[in-house]
């Protein structure tokens, strides 16, 4: 009697034991059945030092020199870039403080390997560095008119840069420029640059402490002499260029744009005193905490852009 109930006992503990097993087991399957999948990000930031084999950073103070030959040494791609699946733009991060676009021919996100053992201003798979900057504001890098000269954003001022967030449809940066004089006075600015997916611009916003009254903010395209024109939405006005004004003399569109409330005139760099700025369309701006954005069509991107008109239609859509 005894021995039968050990080997019930016996019999009974296997069972269990089986099932534990077995349950384990099921555990493990569902967990990997459940698993989360992987998130494609849609935007990206980078900026990375070659000194130190590209490792990137989050933030960095700005160099004060205003050579290429320098910077490029320096900076994977001379500064900070930012992107999404349809455009790239980069910063050149020292005392130029202009802005860049990189065309892109692909979707997926390219920056944190590009100017890599490549040269980004031939064509690559991805796509290449499209427009010449020279000593104008570029792709809606800003300056500052006081009375009346005009002055780039941050020369002489310590500046520095910091990433605000990367996620998978917006990412955001902040340059900021502390003491920055001019005429003998002090201005601290913070420009911030936000690019969210399935867009074709980025956007800035300019805050300014110490303005006295007499100053105007501007962003600025370079003028490689295909014309420019205002445009006008419901709450939006434009000043848009179009024209073979890319590096290779392809088909590029280029435009800023700001809400009504913030809009004050366009002009040109040519009608200021000063030698920081030069061939560059300017939108000036009112107000010392502006927010605008900055468009960008090339014809390799998407064929749209192989006419004005359909530059212009992004353009309304998007600002929609």
């Amino acid at each position: 009697m005894i021995n039968g109930i050990l080997e019930s006992r016996n019999n009974l503990l296997a069972l269990v034991l089986t099932g534990l097993i077995f349950c384990n087991g099921c555990k493990e399957k569902n967990e990997s059945v459940v698993s989360t999948p992987e998130v494609k990000y849609q935007t990206n930031i980078r900026f990375a030092t070659k000194t130190d084999g590209y490792k990137e950073k989050s933030s960095f103070d700005r160099l004060t020199t205003d050579k290429t030959e320098v910077t490029s040494t320096q900076f994977q791609m001379e500064g900070p870039t930012w992107e999404n699946e349809n455009v790239a733009f980069r910063n050149y991060f020292d005392a130029r403080n202009g802005m860049d676009i990189f065309g892109k021919t692909t979707t997926d996100m390219v920056l944190d390997s590009v100017g890599i053992d490549e040269n980004y201003h031939e064509l690559q798979d991805w796509g290449m560095d499209i427009l010449k900057v020279g000593n104008s504001l570029g792709a809606g890098a800003i300056g500052m008119i006081v009375n009346d000269s005009l002055y780039r954003v941050g020369v002489g001022a310590h500046g520095s840069f910091r990433i605000i967030e990367e996620t998978p449809n917006s990412s955001s940066l902040e340059f900021s420029f502390k003491d920055w004089k001019v005429q003998g006075r002090n201005y601290n600015v913070t420009h911030t640059i936000t690019i969210k997916s399935g867009t074709h611009y980025y956007e800035g916003n300019i805050k300014v402490e110490g303005l006295t009254g007499d100053e105007t903010l501007v962003a600025g395209i370079v003028d490689h002499e295909v014309g420019s024109k205002l445009l006008d939405t419901t709450h939006y006005k434009m000043l848009s260029t179009y024209g073979n004004q890319d590096t290779e003399g392809l088909k590029l569109g280029m435009a800023l744009a700001v809400n009504d409330e913030s809009f004050l005139s366009i002009d040109e760099a040519k009608s200021y005193k000063g030698e920081q700025v030069d061939k560059t369309h300017l939108l000036l701006m009112k107000g010392n905490n502006v927010t605008y954005k900055f468009f960008a069509g090339w014809e390799l991107q998407d064929e749209i852009f192989k006419e004005e008109k359909g530059f212009q239609q992004i353009l309304f859509e998007e600002l929609m």
